[in-house]
């Protein structure tokens, strides 16, 4: 892995973007936007290059907010009054802004599609034109990612667990929808009373089973998905499935294997090689692989980077496919700290690079991230970049202003590093005076 260069150079689609926020927007999901050198199929990648690291109030940020909720609106206004020709042309541009809204979460955008649900929900209901054309889909994926910024904590749980119950050859969706509903439960919003959302996770695979009659390796692979999201101790998971079980209102068959699966925890870990024909949920990759890499740290750089490469293009395939990026972003940030939490003085530029390239994977796909952001300044200073680090730092402290470390860490690099000791007393100074 090798780090991008640092630019001051801003791409001129940006200017273009500012002026006409909805009509570049609609180029740019129609694939012929002014943006080279990024490619026409993936807009919603093209869209989070594009616009990474501009602050908050920067005027193509938000242009691209107004263009985003601009060309929503049109899309809408026009799927209804398309003819048969223009309906599926509309269809592909709404799909493929939903994806670009849902990688980079314009705020107001975001809000709007969260305070306006209902309105949104009725637009887009009867929008699925088959599995690979699926604006709905696209729809309720946005939402279970970005759930904090709905009015009403939790609002959404009766949504997911109707999604679950309905996803299968029983239901009124395709079984892809299953990741949806089970994405949606995992990353509800949790309260004072919720520490973890495991107990919703159960009650959606219990509603998936009761109505869709999936097969014990199909079952298998989705408790499996569950266990993998939330490692428990082994005494954890039988109160819960038998509450659960008890729970629903009627026997369902899966049931009988679930409470063999939960009360035998040992003897699954036995049987990690499964039959070749069985088909497994998409799930993230197993935690032992990100464990033993951690163990391992201190072997030298050559040996570990094959493995951590090997652990991060899985960990993408996982992402890219749910739309969940929590495991990603904390294997990136995980392993390259410890890369450089106290490297070998022959291996300290190297591992530097490395970790500063893992947090600009982590931040691809969580742009806001604290951690992230935090372990790209560190992996640049550790590589000897201190200019670029400094740069990095400070746009860390102005989105982390409360963050007293962010600004503790700047001012250590200004000072040890730079040598610019007044200015990191003022830096420090100035946080007391607040």
């Amino acid at each position: 892995m090798s780090i991008p260069e640092m630019s001051e150079t801003r791409h001129p689609w940006l200017a273009d973007l500012v002026l006409a926020p909805e009509a570049e927007l609609r180029a740019l999901v129609g694939g012929y936007a002014d943006i080279a050198p990024f490619g026409r199929d993936e807009p919603a990648d093209a869209a989070v290059t594009l616009l990474f690291g501009l602050s908050a109030d920067d005027p193509a940020l938000l242009a691209f907010d107004t263009g985003c909720l601009a060309l929503l609106e049109t899309l809408r206004a026009a799927i209804v009054e398309a003819d048969e020709a223009a309906f599926k042309q509309y269809l592909s541009s709404l799909y493929r802004l939903l994806a670009v809204i849902r990688r980079t979460e314009p705020e107001r955008t975001v809000r709007a599609l969260h305070t306006q649900h209902a309105r949104w929900y009725r637009a887009v209901e009867t929008l699925a034109v088959d599995r690979n054309l699926d604006p709905r889909r696209e729809f309720w994926r946005l939402l279970a990612l970005t759930q904090d910024a709905a009015p009403r904590t939790r609002q959404y749980l009766p949504l997911w667990l109707e999604i679950c119950t309905d996803s299968g050859p029983n239901g009124r969706y395709n079984d892809t929808y299953l990741d949806i509903g089970l994405l949606g439960l995992r990353r509800l919003p949790l309260t004072a009373d919720d520490d973890s959302n495991e107990e919703a996770a159960c009650h959606g695979i219990a509603r998936w089973a009761a109505r869709q009659l999936p097969s014990r390796a199909v079952f298998e692979a989705r408790w499996y998905e569950i266990e993998a999201a939330y490692p428990r101790a082994s005494d954890y998971w039988p109160e819960l499935v038998q509450d659960t079980i008890a729970a629903h209102p009627e026997p369902f068959p899966a049931a009988v294997w679930w409470r063999e699966l939960a009360d035998l925890p040992r003897l699954r870990q036995g049987e990690k090689q499964k039959p070749s024909d069985r088909k497994r949920a998409v799930q993230p990759p197993s935690p032992e692989g990100r464990q033993k890499i951690l163990t391992d740290a201190n072997l030298p750089l050559q040996h570990l980077a094959p493995r951590i490469d090997g652990l991060m293009q899985a960990h993408r395939r996982y992402a890219d496919h749910t739309g969940d990026t929590h495991y990603i972003v904390r294997t990136a940030c995980n392993i390259g700290m410890r890369l450089i939490k106290e490297p070998p003085p022959a291996e300290r530029l190297a591992r530097g690079k490395f970790a500063a390239a893992l947090g600009r994977e982590a931040l691809r796909y969580a742009p806001h991230n604290a951690f992230a952001w935090a372990l790209w300044r560190e992996g640049l200073e550790t590589a000897g970049s201190y200019a670029a680090a400094e740069t990095i730092g400070w746009e860390s402290v102005r989105r982390y202003p409360e963050d007293d470390q962010k600004r503790n860490q700047l001012a250590k690099l200004i000072g040890e590093r730079l040598g610019r000791f007044g200015e990191a007393e003022h830096l420090l100074r100035d946080r007391f005076a607040q």
